[in-house]
């Protein structure tokens, strides 16, 4: 859980999708026990990631490094 000035939470969270089509549900579980809760999500932005692809065996840093144009010293 992140604060900030707006007085608001922000969540991320990150998913893996097993389709290339999703639906998602959002719900606010606090207006089934209180009709008179209002909507606590006010915005959601989704952006779809993309990961690059890397040889098995090259290590992470080093597949950082090399996309930074340095030579990995691993």
């Amino acid at each position: 859980m992140m604060y900030n000035v707006q007085g608001w939470d922000p969540y991320s969270y990150a998913f893996e999708a097993d389709e290339e089509e999703v639906s998602l549900v959002f719900r606010n579980l606090g207006m089934e026990d209180d009709p008179a809760c209002g909507p606590i999500i006010d915005d959601i932005a989704i952006k779809k990631l993309f990961t690059f692809d890397r040889p098995k065996d090259i290590p992470f840093f080093a597949s950082l490094s090399s996309l930074a144009g340095q030579k990995s010293k691993i």
